[in-house]
């Protein structure tokens, strides 16, 4: 009786509608695909006057900074789940003046790969304010972000 009634269930359960393929997540955006990526910070410069230590920023090295299409995840900016984007073109040596960044620093930052063409990425969080905007200069495979005066060098 009860393999009768085992088999009277699993046969009920033939009506319903055959499983769907789990769908494929959306293309991402040409226009950001260089920016979402697991970044890792691997280096550091300091600005001219920076408000951060060098061994505040060392203690940096290895964290995380994660960036989707929608949002981003960083050791020193903060949470942010809705992040919208503006692209700019930039050149190295204004970058270079704009985080007032001098000799030492520049010849660091080209040592890691980074240099012309680079892409300005401001990502600017919207509803939840618990993270500040996130400003990233992308260079190739490689990418620096500034906070509190000092530089992140960043790869993936």
């Amino acid at each position: 009786m009860i393999r009768l009634l085992a088999l009277a269930l699993v046969a009920s359960c033939s009506w319903l509608p055959p499983d769907t393929p789990p769908q494929k997540p959306a293309p991402i955006d040409p226009d950001v695909k260089a920016l979402v990526h697991p970044w890792q910070v691997e280096n550091h410069v300091l600005s001219n006057s920076p408000a951060i230590s060098d061994a505040d920023a060392r203690a940096m090295h290895g964290r995380k900074v994660e960036i989707t299409a929608t949002g981003y995840r960083t050791p020193f900016t903060g949470t942010c789940d809705d992040a919208t984007h503006t692209r700019h073109d930039l050149v190295f040596a204004d970058l270079l003046d704009r985080l007032n960044l001098g000799p030492d620093a520049r010849e660091v930052a080209i040592h890691f790969g980074f240099g012309d063409p680079i892409v300005e990425y401001d990502l600017a969080c919207g509803g939840d304010r618990h993270s500040t905007d996130l400003v990233i200069y992308i260079s190739g495979d490689r990418a620096m972000s500034s906070a509190t005066g000092a530089c992140y060098l960043l790869a993936y």
